[in-house]
């Protein structure tokens, strides 16, 4: 009664069917690894250096610089505790896709709150210096995307963050 019940030849022609679903996930931990970076950057900008970022988003001369020091402090304790969140239900969470749907609509909101909020006086010179933080931000917005669209196939919890993303996975095909 050992017999199996596909042949070798059968089981190989299925694997290489679904191939293209492992390849749907290619550098998954990149993108993951990427995202923590930028978050991790806008944070740190946004929260201990709050005169330089108002100095380059020529903001230093307005009547509410007040306000705008306590909009970037609110800032960088979203974007922390979007950060912590993002990491324990990478972590821990068996079905991801709806907390990068969450994680994705909040950067999305975000940046379109922010054009008229922070990069107006930017965008009336028009410093070229503004598409760096467009650019990052786009990553961003297309890794979570990206993510979340291939979701179903990323592995099973507990996912690891600090790990080599360039190294080939066995798991990144597991059926959940």
């Amino acid at each position: 009664m050992n017999e199996d019940i596909l042949t070798k030849d059968e089981l190989k022609a299925i694997d290489e069917a679904t191939a293209d679903y492992g390849a749907a996930t290619n550098y998954w931990l990149l993108k993951i690894q990427i995202c923590f970076i930028i978050g991790l950057t806008l944070m740190v900008f946004a929260g201990f250096y709050p005169d330089q970022v108002i100095r380059w988003l020529k903001l230093a001369e307005t009547p509410y610089k007040n306000t705008l020091y306590e909009l970037l402090e609110l800032r960088a304790i979203t974007i922390t505790t979007t950060i912590i969140s993002g990491y324990l239900c990478y972590r821990y969470l068996p079905n991801i896709k709806i907390a990068l749907g969450i994680i994705l609509s909040i950067v999305v909101v975000n940046l379109f709150m922010d054009i008229p909020v922070y990069y107006s006086a930017k965008l009336a010179e028009g410093d070229w210096d503004l598409s760096i933080i467009f650019v990052a931000r786009s990553v961003l917005i297309y890794f979570l995307a990206s993510l979340y669209l291939t979701a179903e196939y990323l592995p099973c919890p507990p996912r690891e963050l600090f790990a080599n993303p360039f190294r080939s996975s066995d798991y990144s095909r597991a059926v959940k």
